[in-house]
């Protein structure tokens, strides 16, 4: 199982119980174990989806998402702003989860330099403000991964500890990936979902910088319905329900420099509600350059997150 993506040493500043917040939203951190490394940047939380009941909605603390250290994000499929009190970290995937367990992914590096992901597998998080527009407190967690130099090996451990005092955010759509390889470049935009076709066919589709001059990605699996929070296998073809393929397209869709499909690779899916949803993503592609379409066996390799909101209904891009 793969995901996306280390960092710099300096001081640690925890936020503690009884300290006044600063009026800044901020997040520190220490990693330690398989690496070491020290976190800093922002944080927010929500979009919180309002409904009489937030179950089937989610709740998501992003601790540092633009920073170059690497961030942490936190994310339960209760909806609701959780208020004061201790909460536990659970991993991804199948088995018991509670409504207000959290799930923890940490990414450390930046999307250009990305060095190691790792997955919450156990620890807690520490709420000791919460209000409308401000969420404070700490978190410990244990989590299992791999480092960008060494992907085989994916059960690398690492121990972070941290403090954080979070904005509520309404997070614009946007998606940012590092794509090396055959047609390396750095591609930033917009992101949407939606669903297409008839109700008996319908598709998921996310769509990735589909106006972007730099690269879009494009992923979509058989089935309508919002995916949840989890792991997601992108193949070349769906062969499993749940699974997505993939097309990766560098320059601009009216004038690409190159076309590749996804062989491998996974989609992590750390925050999903009707209003956004939000992950990381790492896969290999092959495909071929404009200049020289007659190869068809270049290759790429794919990281980046996305924070995606609806588009309605998705259409298919075109290459001309």
């Amino acid at each position: 199982m793969r995901f996306p993506l280390l960092c710099s040493i300096a001081g640690l500043t925890l936020l503690v119980p009884g300290m006044a917040p600063t009026r800044e939203a901020t997040h520190t951190a220490t990693v330690s174990g398989a690496m070491t490394a020290t976190l800093a940047g922002s944080a927010v939380f929500g979009p919180v989806r309002q409904t009489r009941s937030a179950l089937g909605a989610s709740f998501s603390l992003e601790l540092g998402t633009r920073s170059e250290r690497g961030a942490v994000v936190f994310s339960r499929v209760n909806g609701e702003r959780p208020g004061v009190g201790t909460y536990r970290i659970t991993p991804l995937g199948p088995g018991a989860e509670g409504p207000n367990d959290f799930h923890a992914v940490v990414s450390l590096g930046s999307v250009e330099l990305p060095v190691g992901v790792f997955h919450g597998m156990s620890g807690s998080v520490t709420i000791t403000q919460s209000s409308e527009d401000r969420i404070v407190g700490r978190y410990e967690l244990k989590a299992t991964g791999f480092l960008a130099s060494d992907p085989e090996v994916e059960d690398r451990e690492i121990t972070v500890r941290g403090g954080f005092s979070a904005d509520r955010a309404e997070a614009p759509s946007l998606f940012e990936a590092t794509i090396s390889g055959a047609a390396p470049t750095v591609a930033r935009g917009a992101a949407e979902f939606g669903e297409a076709g008839p109700e008996a066919e319908r598709s998921f589709s996310l769509t990735l910088g589909a106006y972007a001059e730099q690269g879009a990605i494009v992923l979509t699996r058989n089935g309508g319905g919002r995916p949840g929070v989890g792991i997601y296998r992108v193949t070349p073809s769906v062969t499993r329900t749940g699974e997505f393929h993939g097309l990766v397209v560098t320059g601009s869709p009216s004038h690409p420099t190159g076309v590749f499909r996804v062989e491998r690779g996974t989609m992590s899916v750390t925050a999903s509600s009707a209003e956004r949803i939000s992950g990381t993503f790492e896969f290999q592609a092959t495909g071929f350059l404009a200049a020289d379409p007659a190869r068809e066996d270049r290759r790429v390799t794919v990281s980046g997150s996305f924070t995606a909101t609806p588009g309605g209904e998705v259409t298919a891009l075109t290459i001309n």
